[in-house]
């Protein structure tokens, strides 16, 4: 099924342009032929039927090539987040039998520390000329491996076949109308489901043209100028985002609204969607998000597929072709309209096996042909779905998933911590954040947030890094003995941390401070809260050092941001620690927006 695409599109359009990618294009005939290529490589390899390949690639063409190979030799592809430690790689990889690990020359160091050594690993750009292989007969068996957190907040691995995806794709395709001229820009990791189904699968299914952004890598915030002028370059008519991102567009001074012009399906999924977030790019670029409902082990369920005038906030949509949506309450019976109640799915796309390693939850979540989704919500008369909660444990950053249990376990490593309770918790102006509550038999004082920033820097990815603490002599527990994690997720103390480090006192006398002194206090402000992100409180930072080059990520450069919002008031655009990159440009913006008279 997905083994014979490429070659339809190549046989239909040869010189239609496949991938983009800073300045680089790749046509149908040449994804089809490199396609082969690769997948000649990986049977010289020994590669097999049902055997596992894991591509720890960035969004790049080779990532394209990699998968669609391994679909052509029928081997199961199993994508990973391609900044993951070599600790997180290694778990993952011994999941599962693996055969060949496919990444490129600077995350080969890394992988090969991390696989046995009977595991191949193919280095992209390394890769000896070999006689093409040819699409073989159609194959619909087992194709793709990625790990979900499911409905609990331990994770699962969900093996999909080539058929499931092949409905994916299919299930989109019919409920849109999509074609090959509505090109498609991903700024989704591959890697991650909704990256690769509503990204790569759905322009190889239509031929349309998928465009990749030049620095991946890169935080969104600095990428994102570029990205808006690939919009109205290449045409897209597809933008899968996820909420944050909409923020960050919603502030930049760009033409968004020239950007977005010919965009006709601007999608948002992986969290929910803030209305202040759905109003603010609304207003400045003229287009409704149509929030798109989806997991991991459903592929897309529903989004809002009529006339652009009749999205609705509220809703998440209807559910797509070839799909349904049932409202069950706790008996599994189904609920009229408007009552609200678990929402249980059915789709050709459903895994066949369930959970691949766990027969247990598998019968517990897959039932009957239906997926049994956690969530919780109700459908009006029309048929639309309104979510209204979710069962699961998963932390919600941006558009990654946290596993709870997993940052707990790290910390729990760390001697004299006694017990460790992880929870996401909302911050004014930034979203979700994780907060770590400690209970700790070490006197008060002795543990340090940056030296233990430190230690789970080295396990975990850094978006699932704590960025609050807590230390309580010990964690509130019912009479059952589970941590009440309610009376944990309150930011309160950390936003009150963080006001009270400057006072209204402080900021008269700064104030009444001449201009170059006034420069100085506000420097230092800055200095002390970029330390505390960087996890290197009572160094001093060189004041005109990029953040970026400290060793701040997006998620830091977020935490810096929302600390200087709160310590100034409200107004910093989404975009400030990105627009003035160093301690000394941020300082002198905040004493030009604030004290712009001499007193």
């Amino acid at each position: 099924m997905l083994n014979g695409l490429l070659a339809k599109n190549a046989a239909a359009r040869p010189a239609k342009a496949a991938i983009i990618q800073a300045g680089r294009l790749i046509t149908y005939r040449e994804l089809d032929n490199e396609t082969g290529r690769w997948a000649a490589r990986l049977r010289s390899a020994g590669v097999r039927q049902g055997d596992t390949v894991a591509i720890v690639l960035p969004n790049c063409p080779e990532f394209v090539f990699a998968f669609f190979a391994a679909m052509r030799v029928r081997a199961v592809a199993m994508p990973l987040n391609p900044n993951y430690t070599a600790g997180e790689l290694g778990r993952f990889l011994t999941e599962k039998p693996l055969r060949v690990l496919i990444t490129d020359a600077s995350r080969a160091p890394i992988c090969r520390d991390s696989v046995a050594h009977t595991t191949s690993v193919i280095v992209s750009g390394e890769e000896p000329d070999m006689d093409p292989m040819a699409a073989g007969e159609p194959f619909a068996g087992d194709a793709l491996c990625l790990f979900t957190s499911g409905s609990t907040g331990s994770t699962k691995r969900v093996l999909f076949t080539q058929r499931n995806l092949f409905f994916e794709s299919l299930n989109f395709v019919e409920s849109t109308g999509t074609g090959p001229d509505d090109n498609i820009i991903c700024p989704i990791p591959l890697y991650h489901s909704y990256g690769l189904c509503l990204g790569m699968l759905d322009a190889a299914y239509t031929g349309a043209t998928l465009v990749l952004e030049p620095e991946p890598d890169a935080p969104f915030p600095s990428r994102c100028p570029r990205m808006l002028e690939l919009l109205r370059e290449e045409n897209i008519r597809v933008f899968p985002g996820v909420p944050w991102q909409f923020a960050v567009m919603a502030d930049m001074p760009a033409d968004v609204s020239g950007a977005f012009r010919d965009v006709a399906w601007c999608m948002s999924s992986g969290d929910m969607l803030p209305r202040r977030t759905y109003d603010s790019f609304l207003s400045r670029s003229g287009r409704r998000i149509r929030s798109f409902y989806g997991s991991t082990e459903a592929g897309s369920v529903t989004m809002e597929t009529g006339p652009e005038e009749d999205v609705r906030f509220e809703s998440v949509g209807s559910p797509l072709k070839n799909v349904a949506v049932s409202i069950r309450d706790q008996r599994g019976s189904a609920m009229a309209p408007r009552e609200t109640g678990e929402i249980w799915i059915q789709s050709q796309a459903l895994p066949p096996t369930g959970y691949d390693d766990d027969a247990e939850r598998t019968s517990q979540v897959f039932c009957d042909g239906w997926y049994k989704s956690g969530d919780l919500g109700h459908l009006d008369a029309c048929g639309r779905l309104f979510l209204s909660g979710r069962k699961q444990s998963v932390i919600n950053v941006g558009s990654y998933k946290v596993d709870a249990a997993e940052v707990e376990e790290t910390l729990l490593d760390i001697p004299g911590v006694l017990e460790a309770a992880v929870v996401g918790v909302e911050v004014p102006q930034a979203g979700t954040m994780v907060k770590a509550v400690l209970a700790t038999n070490a006197p008060d004082g002795s543990f340090k947030e940056c030296e233990i920033r430190a230690f789970c820097r080295q396990r975990l990815a850094m978006f699932k890094v704590p960025r609050i603490f807590e230390f309580v002599p010990e964690l509130p527990r019912d009479p059952m003995g589970k941590i009440r994690r309610r009376e944990l997720a309150s930011a309160d103390k950390y936003v009150s941390m963080i006001r009270d480090a400057v006072s209204v006192r402080a900021l008269d006398q700064i104030q009444r401070s001449p201009p170059a002194r006034r420069r100085t206090l506000v420097m230092q402000l800055v200095e002390r809260h970029a330390a505390a992100v960087l996890g290197r409180d009572g160094e001093s930072i060189p004041r005109d050092a990029g953040f970026a080059d400290l060793g701040m990520d997006s998620f830091g450069s977020l935490e810096l941001h929302t600390r200087l919002d709160l310590l100034f008031g409200p107004g910093l655009s989404q975009t400030f620690t990105f627009d003035h990159p160093t301690i000394a440009a941020a300082a002198d913006e905040l004493v030009a927006r604030l004290w712009t008279v001499s007193p």
